[in-house]
């Protein structure tokens, strides 16, 4: 399956992700609490697709060494080898599989999306995955004159939501170096102003910090 939405944006050399919680099949939709994105080491993953390959990157894939090889050639060799490795060792074929996904990877101020025939794109500046992923390019396209890099998040996911049946809220955000790990659009009792149907973009910074950070 590819329901789902995933964010990448780059600011200030930070890499800023976000993902929806929507999983499915042909007929029915639920929402997960297992994250579509998570830290990896010094690694910010994101995942659409497969929820085996959110399992395998998050459980026992071991990030090699940079040591020899660092940036686009360290991606494009030695990072995917280890993931094709992890992969096979879990019984996921790497070849001939039914299972699409597509990995958004951040790290070092870059952004790379490694597609289900492992190639690698380096990102210049935002990536979206997943089947909403048309809809979050043209709300980041719009919002590309904006400084705030949560809320450029929030407005494509929310579009992608209003516009994809396969993509729903609750949003995570992730950014690496600094961490954040909350949700976008919290559970109606830890906001009154989000039960109320008002966006992060609607509320002021002062109201939106607290929905974000407590």
């Amino acid at each position: 399956m590819t329901m789902t939405c995933v964010v990448g944006l780059i600011k200030d050399n930070t890499v800023y992700m976000g993902a929806d919680s929507c999983a499915g099949g042909d007929t029915s939709v639920i929402n997960v609490s297992n994250p579509k994105i998570f830290l990896l080491d010094e690694y910010l993953i994101g995942v659409s697709g497969s929820f085996r390959v959110i399992d395998i990157l998050n459980y026992s894939f071991k990030i090699p060494s940079e040591k020899n090889l660092s940036g686009d050639a360290f991606m494009r060799t030695t990072f995917i080898n280890a993931l094709r490795t992890t992969f096979e060792k879990n019984n996921f074929p790497t070849e001939g599989k039914d299972d699409e996904f597509n990995i958004l990877v951040g790290h070092n101020g870059r952004l790379y999306i490694i597609q289900d025939d492992f190639s690698v794109l380096n990102i210049i500046s935002y990536g979206a995955i997943g089947s909403g992923a048309d809809i979050a390019y043209g709300s980041l396209f719009t919002s590309t004159s904006m400084d705030d890099p949560l809320l450029r998040i929030e407005m494509a996911l929310n579009a992608s939501a209003t516009f994809s049946p396969d993509v729903s809220a609750p949003f995570i955000v992730k950014s690496l170096p600094q961490t954040i790990e909350n949700r976008l659009i919290a559970k109606a009792n830890e906001a009154d102003k989000v039960s109320s149907g008002l966006s992060l973009g609607q509320m002021s910074i002062e109201e939106r910090h607290h929905v974000l950070f407590g």
